[in-house]
């Protein structure tokens, strides 16, 4: 009997087996032990064993308290071609969903989030792999460059320097002629008389 290994949203093992879903309860030597991955949610008892290749072995228990979902295999292999594409093709959100939908049979489609959800999951997969570290001390070496680039393809400027009391200083600004500056260990009068000045200031770069 076959079985449909492929992962969660957490990229952990999910099994599919006959409709219904299982998750890894524990490993021997040669076998793995799953569980139905609804078995908190609905105290359910269904278990399965496989090989540790995933060949299935038997089952043991049943599904008593709900039914399994048919559309459940495929649906996840959707997102497992989606969530690639996203991260390596770097076009908008919507070219991706034409891309993948191609093939993609209507009994499956009709399963699937709205493509407003689908495309709020491209950018947050895009953002999970390309966005900086985030720094944990004042004294990290260089703003990373993509900091200096909105998701629109806007160019800020940002500029970070060494005041005359030796503190790191962090500029930056859009297209509001005003200044940011970032300053560590400046009582709150201070800063708000500094900033004021940057205010004044910034009447020059525009």
């Amino acid at each position: 009997m076959s079985v449909t290994v492929t992962k969660t949203s957490k990229n952990t093992l999910l099994l599919i087996h006959n409709s219904y879903s299982y998750t890894i309860d524990r490993k021997t030597v040669t076998k793995i032990l799953w569980k139905c991955a609804y078995s908190r949610k609905y105290s359910c008892h269904g278990r399965l064993h496989t090989t540790s290749n995933y060949e299935f072995i038997k089952i043991v228990g049943g599904h008593e308290n709900h039914v399994g979902n048919s559309r459940c295999a495929a649906t996840r292999k959707y997102f497992e071609k989606l969530k690639p594409e996203s991260e390596q093709n770097h076009t908008n959100p919507h070219n991706i969903l034409t891309q993948v939908n191609i093939g993609v049979p209507d009994e499956v489609r009709v399963q699937l989030p709205t493509n407003d959800s689908l495309k709020r999951n491209v950018r947050h997969w895009r953002q999970v792999t390309t966005t900086e570290p985030t720094p944990t001390t004042i004294d990290f070496p260089v703003i990373p460059t993509k900091y200096h680039q909105t998701t629109r393809n806007t160019i800020f400027f940002s500029e970070r320097y060494r005041s005359r009391f030796e503190q790191n200083v962090i500029v930056f600004a859009l297209h509001i002629p005003l200044i940011y500056a970032m300053r560590p260990t400046v009582l709150r009068p201070t800063a708000r008389a500094q900033l004021s000045g940057d205010q004044m200031s910034c009447d020059q770069l525009s």
